[in-house]
């Protein structure tokens, strides 16, 4: 799998993008590190961004097999995870997979490694996403408390809609959702740290205490003040 590296320090970071992202999303965050110390890759998943035309079964296992190749091909014997939403998630199945190359973990408006308790409806909801840009919008609006300009939500649905098959899409979103993670997991004791924002409203930080943090032995939770479940971008 070809992969561009920010940076070429000794420090190897894999950065995984969310449902509505790309490798792309980290770029302004990576460009604060320090280059001397981090190497950063931020691969794209299947069907998503430089990788749209690859075919898979868009999922989770998926990601992880694919991400421990990638890092097997650069040369990584071990590194850490960064991860955002859904990438979060898939962080989780990347350390349940390879626990002995996982170093630390930061998970960014995580989904928790539990099956998520969605109804009916509100799969049903989230599934319409894939098609209708305008329900991509909402979900955006709602995640981050109404707090941002439609400038700012149609960007995010525009980068999306480009940068992803809607079958991948779709799928990927049934992996993180209907995905329970923690009997693979077993309590890890790898360092922790969730980061939520204060607006969003979904993925709060009772949340994280209540369907995150127990499956891990050494986790810290910190709730940003100013920002929804973007703060990549907010």
């Amino acid at each position: 799998m070809a992969i561009s590296l920010i940076g070429h320090g000794n420090k190897h970071v894999l950065a995984l993008h969310g449902w509505f992202g790309t490798g792309s999303s980290w770029l302004e965050t990576l460009s604060w590190l320090d280059p001397d110390l981090y190497t950063v890759a931020k691969p794209d998943y299947r069907g998503f961004g430089t990788r749209f035309d690859i075919p898979g079964n868009y999922d989770l296992a998926e990601i992880s097999s694919d991400m421990l190749a990638l890092t097997g091909e650069t040369g990584w014997s071990s590194f850490d995870i960064i991860g955002h939403s859904m990438g979060g998630k898939a962080a989780q199945r990347i350390l349940a997979d390879a626990p002995g190359r996982v170093r630390r973990m930061v998970a960014i408006t995580p989904v928790p490694p539990i099956k998520m308790p969605f109804d009916d409806a509100t799969m049903a909801f989230f599934r319409s996403a894939a098609a209708d840009p305008s329900i991509r919008g909402m979900i955006i609006a709602e995640s981050t408390g109404k707090r941002h300009s439609d400038t700012f939500v149609n960007k995010l649905v525009s980068a999306s809609i480009k940068n992803s098959r809607v079958e991948a899409f779709a799928s990927y979103l049934e992996s993180w959702v209907g995905d329970d993670l923690t009997a693979r997991l077993g309590r890890p004791p790898h360092p922790v740290r969730i980061i939520v924002g204060k607006h969003d409203s979904a993925l709060t930080a009772e949340v994280m205490r209540q369907a995150f943090m127990p499956y891990y032995l050494n986790s810290h939770l910190v709730e940003l003040e100013g920002c929804g479940h973007y703060p990549l971008f907010e």
